[in-house]
């Protein structure tokens, strides 16, 4: 049955460890930024309502300044009326061109960042008045699209766009806003518009931390006209861009739909304020936060697998090693483990599997004795309800009938029948020795060949010096028989048996080769792998009947050599069969006599 794959102990541990010191440190990561998201959308807000109103203030205040400064003219009905009056006298013209730039002076002169005072009558004549003596060009204020747009505007005050000073003979290049306030004559119509150019610059004014706070938050900040004409840029506070970069972009403020933006109007619906916050700018911090607290994560993650991988180490080293100990064992291959000197759940652990080991042992070793003094038991109450000179003497008086009645081939059987049993009675396993076993296979074969007329030919090549080798009892007859079975007497054939033998590196190596009928793949790999299973130990009472004395002899060279000796099929087909039988090298006793009586 296979066995099912499960994740060892040390990964579920290192898993556990990692899971229970992670989740917490990203959930408290993930919360703490997406409240501290949540709170910097909540300033940047309030940010841009507080900068919004305070600049709405500036602007009313604006709006209010220049409404008073321009409602002096409205008052004045003398001046008014002279204006749109046609006269060829030139006393008369140099009067009004006197009296009206007085009243233009003494505008311009109430407040400092007044640049130029122009008066446009409906007829289309433009008085002026500049501090800084700027000489005014009437055809190119007139043509101006901001004075078409005020002009046909029927709103009394008015703020225009900031726009070029084309207009200045000397400044074409400049820029201003300009305050305009419609001006009505006694009968109620239109009489003239006033105009202020004041510097942009001045409209609004941040302190230096404002100015900083928005420099290092992308904030934008502008002024625009009800119809959308720019009038103020916090682009030009922060030196980022100039006026005529600013004039030439698109009139509406960079940006998308996910930044923070906060509008208001002034009280008067002149202006309209807007404070624009981009979304990655405020965000910064956040992704900064994120970024430092993945950093230290990562560090985290490193440290704690370095602490945990040496923590699971150390709890499951001695776990694994009991287990290929207990793998070990399964296999017959029985060991102990060091016991620490203070153990622990895990030390108690491997003393039972020691105390377990030791009564294996011993319950082994009392099976193998009992069973091996059973077996001798039997073989000796066999022996001793057999008379042996009994049996020989019949034997005997057989043969010498065959020999007297002219019959030789049965006397030689009988011969040869008398010399196997005299040698299976005396065969010793301290004794027993490749001659010996030799001598019994040579006579086994010779009755084969008397039963089936020559169908056999054994030939053996073993070298003189391995003759007096110690090995165990018959071991040679059962694969000559096995062989004579199961690959001679099927195909009614002759076959030829050879044995050879080799001794190398302390290990004895008998191979029987036939040219018999041989075995299929399947048969081979079977009982190959029963024979692996034996030479490892694994030792069973076999109830079938094919090949069990191969199973034998592999049986008995395991209980006498250990673990790791025994047989293999090496090679069958229909070619024929090797086997290979492979036992320790054993050299022959100094006190043992070398020659053998010929039985």
């Amino acid at each position: 049955m296979p066995k099912k794959k499960t994740k060892s102990l040390r990964t579920r541990l290192l898993a556990s460890y990692l899971l229970l010191c992670l989740v917490p440190m990203f959930l408290t990561v993930f919360l703490v930024s997406v409240n501290s998201a949540q709170r910097l959308e909540r300033n940047a807000l309030q940010r841009a309502a507080l900068y919004s109103a305070q600049i709405v203030r500036g602007m009313d205040t604006f709006t209010e300044t220049y409404s008073s400064l321009t409602r002096l003219l409205t008052i004045d009905y003398d001046v008014i009326s002279v204006l749109n009056r046609e006269t060829d006298s030139i006393y008369e013209q140099m009067n009004r061109n006197t009296t009206v730039r007085r009243l233009l002076m003494r505008v311009g002169m109430l407040h400092p960042d007044i640049r130029n005072v122009m008066l446009v009558t409906e007829t289309g004549r433009v008085y002026q008045y500049s501090g800084q003596g700027v000489s005014l060009r009437a055809d190119a204020l007139l043509s101006a699209p901001w004075f078409e747009e005020i002009r046909s505007s029927p709103s009394d005050l008015m703020i225009t766009p900031t726009h070029y000073t084309d207009y200045y003979e000397t400044d074409r290049d400049g820029i201003a806003v300009s305050a305009c306030r419609r001006i009505y004559g006694s009968d109620g119509r239109r009489s003239c518009i006033l105009i202020v150019d004041i510097d942009p610059y001045t409209l609004v004014d941040l302190t230096a931390s404002q100015k900083l706070e928005g420099l290092e938050e992308d904030m934008r900040i502008t002024v625009r006209t009800g119809s959308g004409g720019l009038v103020w840029d916090s682009l030009l506070s922060d030196g980022s861009a100039t006026w005529e970069a600013v004039l030439q972009a698109s009139p509406a403020p960079d940006g998308n739909d996910s930044d923070f933006v906060w509008q208001e109007v002034s009280s008067d619906g002149l202006l309209h304020v807007t404070v624009r916050i981009p979304r990655r700018s405020m965000m910064r911090s956040t992704v900064d936060f994120s970024l430092y607290a993945t950093v230290i994560m990562v560090c985290f993650v490193l440290l704690i697998l370095l602490v945990s991988t040496r923590l699971s180490r150390h709890i499951t080293r001695p776990v694994l090693e009991l287990q290929e100990k207990m793998d070990e064992a399964e296999q017959g291959r029985y060991s102990l483990l060091p016991v620490p000197d203070v153990p622990d759940e895990i030390g108690v652990l491997t003393a039972h599997y020691n105390h377990m080991i030791d009564t294996i042992q011993t319950l082994i070793s009392e099976v193998y004795l009992r069973e091996i003094k059973q077996k001798d038991a039997m073989l000796m109450a066999l022996r001793s309800q057999i008379n042996p000179h009994v049996l020989f003497n019949t034997l005997e008086a057989i043969r010498m009938k065959a020999v007297v009645n002219g019959d030789m081939e049965t006397a030689q059987m009988i011969k040869l029948l008398s010399r196997m049993f005299r040698a299976t009675l005396d065969a010793d396993p301290e004794k027993s020795t490749i001659r010996s076993e030799h001598l019994y296979a040579s006579c086994y074969m010779e009755v084969q060949n008397i039963r089936f007329r020559d169908r056999f030919r054994f030939t053996s090549r073993i070298p003189e010096d391995l003759m007096d080798i110690h090995v165990p009892p018959m071991i040679f007859q059962p694969i000559l028989e096995n062989s004579i079975e199961h690959g001679g007497r099927a195909s009614h054939e002759a076959m030829e048996i050879m044995l050879d033998a080799h001794a190398e590196d302390g290990v004895l190596t008998l191979l029987f080769t036939d040219t018999g009928a041989g075995m299929s793949p399947e048969q081979m790999e079977t009982l190959n792998r029963d024979l692996e299973d034996i030479a490892r130990g694994q030792i069973d009472t076999f109830t079938g009947h094919e090949r069990i004395a191969l199973r034998n002899i592999a049986e008995r060279i395991c209980l006498r050599y250990g673990e790791g000796w025994g047989l293999r099929i090496e090679e069958s087909s229909g070619a024929g069969t090797t086997v290979r039988l492979r036992i320790p090298l054993s050299p022959p006793r100094e006190d043992e006599d070398q020659s053998k009586e010929d039985l």
